[in-house]
């Protein structure tokens, strides 16, 4: 679904990028006239396995996940979920993004999600024209590295009970808003031992 751009007010992105490297006027305009908004219902994908990404997006409301299928000829449909996106956060698919090569993940809104979005072409044009927007770059590397990081750092534990414990830490907000079968494969849990797991804990809750 698309948004007309005069309801674009990008001023959770701007906020995003003045926080660390302040933004002149210039470059402020030249950013507003190349962002687009799009709005994706529950469900819809921002890009597919095999697609090049060719947008980067800054999820303004809404819920994002990253996941790929597994090569499972007994189970065409196993997923791993490589990571959740809640608003304020940068999403893409990096490799496919700044090489332009087809994507190995899969991007889909969990929820009815607002972002705003720049062509890969547009980037690399405000790069060559605005030095003080090379931060961006930057923020989307941090992004792409901190999600695969708590990952990573969640897996390593080796009870179920402490993995979702360290969830919950991360993304207090969460829980109630994912499905148990993407959160499992988050977290590189079976769906009835996660289940198990959130049931003992509510009633020690």
């Amino acid at each position: 679904m698309w948004c007309p751009d005069a309801f674009v007010k990008p001023i959770q992105l701007v906020s995003r990028l003045q926080s660390s490297n302040p933004l002149s006027e210039e470059t402020r305009r030249a950013l507003f006239s190349s962002i687009e908004l799009k709005v994706f219902d529950k469900g819809d994908f921002l890009f597919r396995e095999g697609e090049i990404d060719r947008h980067i997006y800054f999820v303004e409301s809404g819920l994002v996940r990253c996941f790929y299928y597994l090569d499972d000829q007994e189970d065409p449909e196993a997923e791993i979920t490589a990571w959740f996106l809640p608003p304020g956060g940068f999403a893409c698919s990096v490799l496919s993004f700044f090489n332009q090569s087809p994507s190995v993940e899969n991007l889909q809104a969990l929820e009815k999600t607002r972002v705003l979005m720049i062509s890969h072409e547009q980037l690399q044009d405000l790069y060559a024209r605005f030095s003080d927007l090379n931060m961006l770059g930057r923020h989307i590397m941090e992004e792409y590295l901190q999600q695969y990081d708590l990952r990573t750092r969640l897996l390593r534990l080796r009870r179920s009970e402490q993995r979702y414990e360290g969830f919950l830490q991360i993304y207090p907000d969460l829980a109630n808003r994912i499905t148990v079968k993407h959160l499992a494969s988050y977290l590189g849990l079976h769906p009835d031992n996660l289940s198990r797991v959130r049931s003992r804990m509510s009633k020690f809750a």
